[in-house]
């Protein structure tokens, strides 16, 4: 886990969406961290994860 969100994550975008909600991200942008991304939130969020083969 730790090398898949060394290797995906766009900490600048990430930053520029720090008090957002998740769903306010760019669509398309996988977040590296899917188990935790919505933990603190008080709305929820559906995440779909994309197997590239």
């Amino acid at each position: 886990m730790a090398d898949r969100i060394a290797t995906n994550r766009d900490t600048e975008l990430e930053q520029q969406y720090q008090n957002e909600q998740v769903a306010d991200l760019p669509q398309g942008y996988s977040v590296p961290c899917y188990w935790s991304i919505n933990a603190l939130s008080k709305s929820s969020f559906d995440i779909a994860m994309l197997f590239h083969l």
